[in-house]
């Protein structure tokens, strides 16, 4: 009798145990540690946003936008994205994804003696295995620039 309530209640922990495992959802990176970006001068008016993305997340490549704030007379030129790759996402369809980590190059220009630049980048993106994706996120860096 006793071997018999010891196997059920043995049964019962692992069921238990098992569910709560089965459940368990996966943590998620805070949005800083998901998708870091920094922003360094390559050459003269050239300048680098390199994301650096944590393995099974992505960032959508349409849902990034770089712009100058804060600073009179600098424009943006040009922004050049590098190909991605094709991905058919649930929520939005077929998009263009990077993974890993994508350097962005950026033109600018900037009158004589203009040295400090803030670049407002906004982004977004998902985690691969759960499926969900973090809202919008924008971050301003301050750059200051050599001639």
């Amino acid at each position: 009798m006793m071997h018999t309530r010891q196997l059920f209640q043995c049964f019962i922990v692992m069921v238990f145990g098992w569910a709560t495992f089965a459940h368990a959802e996966p943590k998620l990176l805070e949005p800083e540690q998901a998708f870091q970006v920094k922003v360094r001068q390559r050459h003269n008016d050239n300048v680098t946003a390199h994301f650096t993305i944590a393995d099974n997340y992505y960032l959508y490549r349409d849902r990034m936008r770089i712009a100058v704030k804060d600073t009179p007379g600098v424009v943006i030129q040009s922004v050049h994205f590098p190909a991605g790759i094709m991905k058919q996402d649930p929520n939005f369809g077929r998009m263009e994804i990077y993974k890993n980590a994508v350097a962005v190059n950026i033109v600018l220009k900037r009158p004589a003696g203009t040295q400090k630049v803030t670049l407002v980048i906004d982004y977004q993106g998902c985690e691969e295995k759960t499926g969900v994706c973090y809202p919008p996120m924008q971050k301003a860096l301050m750059l200051t620039l050599k001639d």
